[in-house]
């Protein structure tokens, strides 16, 4: 076979699978633009909303029955979502030139558990990191401050904001459009009550810790996120991560070292506890250092009777026995 030939089968059979690979086979409009955008194929999504003849908001439904456990899932959404959760800049665009409403919500619900979910499709595009289709969906209206939530054995509601959602995946870029934009930097929400410098302090995000300050952000807030950090503030989430630079620029901004969770206990107690309870020892000192060198009060008793001293006696850790005790002694 020559060259030639191997070439002009190579096309053939090309042209045929690019044909196979964007066939929608009798769908009408409604579905068609679900599996073009799906696809990608911009060019079909395009040729539909030309005609003008779809509801370009219309809610799509989708269930899905898992015969292992029995769970049914069951999905509602736009083309705009869709798009967005396909991460399409140009056909989010496109469809948003087309009124698409960028504030209905994406929803699924499990049963028979009775989980419901409902994310804002900024929200999931902040959670792509996408920053593109992110400030896309703000400049043409999205609001910043609709929480996303999620629900569990139809009691237990769980906020989520785009704003922590930002922080917690480190891009400052996209956290400065949303407060730029409106958002509300104290708002409370994710898995309990955390602030966005909450998540961001626990996140180890340093220069979102130190723009959201500059921002205004309450240094002193308390969350209830699990019962065994009830009363934590950035400060405690920081110290037990050992993470220096944001202890530094917290306290630097007023963060009251001595503020005590739901149990009474102190920042410098939950990093003693959380080295205690598995948490790596390197850096651990220095860490313990830094609250001592800054004021943390070591004779605050816990609900136990305890103190920072306490804690560290019961873990053998001489050295910061040491430290604990000389401080005391000035």
């Amino acid at each position: 076979m020559n060259k030639k030939l191997l070439f002009i089968i190579i096309l053939i059979f090309g042209i045929i699978a690019c044909s196979e690979k964007f066939n929608y086979g009798g769908l009408n409009d409604d579905k068609k633009i679900i599996k073009a955008i799906e696809n990608n194929d911009i060019k079909t999504v395009k040729s539909i909303l030309k005609e003008g003849k779809i509801d370009i908001n219309k809610i799509h439904e989708f269930s899905n029955i898992f015969e292992l456990n029995g769970t049914t899932n069951t999905e509602k959404y736009t083309a705009l979502i869709k798009s967005v959760q396909k991460t399409n800049y140009e056909i989010s665009k496109l469809l948003i030139e087309n009124n698409a409403n960028v504030n209905i919500k994406y929803e699924i619900k499990s049963l028979p558990s009775e989980q419901y979910l409902k994310l804002t499709a900024l929200e999931i595009a902040a959670e792509s990191n996408d920053y593109e289709i992110v400030k896309l969906l703000v400049d043409n209206g999205a609001n910043v401050d609709e929480n996303s939530y999620f629900t569990r054995d139809s009691f237990e509601e769980y906020k989520i904001f785009t704003l922590m959602t930002a922080c917690v995946n480190g891009n400052l870029e996209m956290v400065k459009l949303f407060i730029e934009n409106g958002a509300d930097i104290n708002s409370k929400g994710l898995l309990g009550d955390e602030t966005a410098l909450i998540v961001a302090a626990n996140s180890g995000k340093k220069d979102i810790v130190k723009y959201l300050i500059e921002n205004g952000a309450d240094v002193n807030t308390k969350c209830s996120v699990y019962k065994y950090t009830d009363g934590y503030t950035a400060l405690m989430f920081a110290s037990i991560r050992g993470y220096y630079e944001i202890i530094e620029i917290l306290l630097d901004n007023k963060a009251d070292i001595n503020a005590t969770t739901d149990l009474g206990r102190t920042a410098l107690m939950e990093l003693l506890l959380g080295f205690m309870n598995g948490l790596p020892e390197s850096g651990l000192y220095e860490t313990v250092k830094i609250l001592v060198d800054r004021g943390a009060d070591i004779k605050i008793k816990d609900e136990d009777g305890k103190t920072a001293l306490d804690y560290a006696k019961e873990k053998e850790l001489k050295d910061i026995e040491e430290l604990l005790i000389n401080s005391l002694s000035k």
